[in-house]
């Protein structure tokens, strides 16, 4: 017969040496060597030896030199309880067998009875019914360990009947789902892990109805859920079968992750992907568009220009082509204004940061917005006098095409004509520029109040809204040294202000929309340097009647013919051309003659390289943005002339 594996040593507690042989004699055997006994005398020897290594098991007599009867087991238990004991005594006394088995032995055989089987089979019994309390103390640990586990797990655990009540609901399922364990327990799954629509309901079903096909597989999905009170989950879900001690498949179980944040960053962060990508596709469209329209708009006021020099003898064909050609010229103003538009929102964090005006912003912004503000609200505007601000035009439009899309969304479709939305300006108290934007929609209630500039907190449905437009706005604003406030009450509109300190005094970076004086100008020599030549032959048929004008496609050539010295009171020369760059033209200039480089003015269709960005920092007030017309571009030639005279 054999002991248990585990069994190494046994301690044998006899102070009879003739005893203590014989019961030697009886355990050794090929399972249970003779090394593995150890024998203790006295009471006081056994616990020593307990105290100094591990028994797998003792065999106590009850009659020792320091210690009698019930007392010895008592001992032996309260030094190491887990050791089974077995008395071997010469006493066959019911009474006192009963005590010994209460006082914690696992068997009492009187010795005048005993046989080497039946001593082997009581010690392995014992260990055995040692071995098995401790598996199940060990599994209870385990147990409860894994409880311990479960409830301390950020992810919610839920687990449920095959018919789909709950009966696990830890700690995490209560955080993420909003419900407590005490109104989970029993319930139907669906009605506290709650589907959102049909769709997602089917799903859920779906999960279980696999499950039940293949009790062995795990099944990993991404579901859409709603909390208690309402809100939107996403969540990760590990869904897997429960199965009994003897293997049948009793239940469901899920872990469940919250990655509503991490799918809302995700998306958040393709959106930023996607408009970068949308800015840079704009401004190169811009620049595209640009080119031609400088053109168009050169020639149709050349058209004007000589039509109302033919005789008037024409009558009224020539008032029918005039006409013409006007709405051509107001349609052609129209989309400059468009490309102008699109060009503020498109440019990146990069762009010059300089004095802005303010109505130039809110005019381009308003006109971008108002397809979404005329079905919902009269519009009204109340301009009054402020100062330039420091800031970028593209991130100011940014902040106040938002409030006036927030303020768009705040008032229902179908009654225009009794809501309206105000920007008004004006200059507070302390000198500094102010924008109010306010709308009679349905107000702000309190509890949102203090969550309004909160990153990704958002009333809209879910696909309207991403929570980042008024933090975003809060931070440009600030980065520019002003603040947003606001006002609201429910069911009377609500009032945004954003305030910033105006510019200190310096010169525009861009010449736009300026007026020529009375002062006659001069006949110059004006070289124009352009890729493109439909705009070349446009400047040059603008000026030819004023000035002396030299047209060239090739940016090479015009410095060729620069070092030979050909003199130009004033070179106009394009921003950004295939073989040479504006910088690249200008330091070329510049080594020829640094008075010549001066005369240097650059027409841009739009910078939208870094490169080319950084060098429009370097030149402020030397260029200028198509289209152009000829009030501009004579008003550019004046400049320079007045600045540094004529080439003698």
């Amino acid at each position: 017969m054999k002991f248990s594996s585990d069994v190494r040593r046994l301690l044998v507690v006899e102070d009879n040496p003739a005893d203590a042989m014989l019961i030697v004699d009886m355990l050794d055997s090929p399972e249970v060597e003779s090394s593995d006994i150890v024998l203790a005398t006295t009471l006081k020897e056994a616990l020593a030896h307990l105290r100094e290594s591990h028994m797998h098991a003792v065999l106590l007599d009850l009659r020792l030199p320091d210690a009698m009867g019930v007392e010895c087991v008592a001992s032996i238990r309260a030094s190491a309880s887990k050791v089974p004991i077995i008395v071997l005594t010469g006493l066959d006394d019911d009474v006192l067998a009963i005590a010994c088995i209460k006082a914690g032995a696992q068997d009492y055989l009187p010795k005048q009875d005993l046989h080497t089987s039946h001593l082997r089979r009581a010690v392995s019994h014992a260990i055995a019914r040692v071995s098995e309390e401790m598996e199940r103390s060990r599994a209870d640990g385990l147990q409860r360990e894994l409880a311990a586990i479960v409830e301390s797990s950020p992810d919610a655990i839920v687990s449920s009947t095959l018919s789909g009540r709950v009966t696990t609901w830890n700690n995490g399922a209560e955080r993420t789902f909003g419900y407590t364990a005490s109104e989970a327990i029993g319930r139907k799954v669906e009605e506290v892990i709650r589907p959102p629509n049909d769709e997602a309901a089917r799903q859920q079903a779906h999960i279980a109805e696999q499950l039940r096909r293949d009790p062995s597989s795990a099944v990993h999905s991404e579901v859409s859920r709603l909390r208690k009170d309402g809100t939107a989950l996403t969540l990760s879900v590990v869904s897997s079968t429960v199965r009994n001690a003897v293997g049948e498949v009793v239940g469901l179980a899920a872990i469940c992750r919250d990655i509503t944040e991490q799918r809302r960053l995700e998306t958040n962060l393709a959106l930023a992907d996607r408009m970068v990508s949308i800015g840079t596709l704009a401004a190169g469209v811009a620049h595209e568009i640009n080119n031609p329209l400088t053109a168009v708009i050169a020639n149709l006021d050349l058209a004007l220009m000589t039509l109302a020099d033919l005789p008037e003898s024409l009558g009224t064909v020539q008032l029918e082509v005039a006409a013409e050609l006007q709405d051509a010229r107001e349609g052609a103003d129209r989309v400059r204004q468009i490309v102008r538009d699109l060009k503020v929102f498109s440019r990146s964090e990069e762009d010059l940061v300089g004095s802005v005006n303010l109505h130039s912003v809110l005019n381009s912004t308003i006109r971008m917005a108002w397809n979404e503000i005329r079905h919902r609200a009269s519009l009204v505007k109340r301009f009054g006098e402020v100062p330039p601000v420091h800031g970028n035009e593209a991130r100011l439009g940014q902040v106040i095409l938002n409030l006036i899309v927030n303020a768009v969304q705040a008032i229902p479709e179908g009654d225009s004509e009794h809501n309206e939305i105000i920007v008004e300006t004006h200059t507070d108290s302390e000198g500094n520029a102010v924008i109010a934007i306010a709308d009679t929609g349905a107000g702000i209630p309190d509890d949102i109040k203090m969550r309004l500039f909160t990153a990704f907190f958002t009333t809209k449905p879910i696909g309207e809204g991403t929570g980042l437009g008024l933090a975003i706005s809060q931070r440009i604003v600030s980065s520019f040294g002003g603040r947003i406030a606001f006002e609201s009450e429910v069911g009377r509109g609500t009032r945004f202000e954003v305030i910033l300190p105006p510019a200190s005094a310096g010169i525009d970076t861009v010449i736009t929309d300026v007026v020529l004086d009375e002062i006659t100008l001069p006949r110059c020599r004006v070289l124009v340097v352009d890729d493109e030549s439909t705009i070349t032959d446009a400047v040059a048929r603008m000026l030819n009647g004023s000035h002396e004008v030299t047209a060239l496609n090739d940016a090479d050539s015009a410095i060729a013919l620069l070092r030979n010295g050909a003199p130009f009171d004033v070179i106009l020369c394009d921003l950004m051309m295939p073989q040479v760059t504006g910088k690249d033209f200008l330091t070329a200039v510049g080594h020829i003659s640094p008075r010549l480089q001066a005369r240097v003015m650059f027409m841009t269709g739009g910078a939208f390289t870094p490169a080319a960005r950084a060098f429009l920092e370097t030149i402020p007030g030397r260029f200028i943005e198509k289209p152009f017309d000829l009030q501009v571009l004579t008003s550019v030639i004046l400049d320079v002339v007045r600045t540094h005279g004529h080439v003698t």
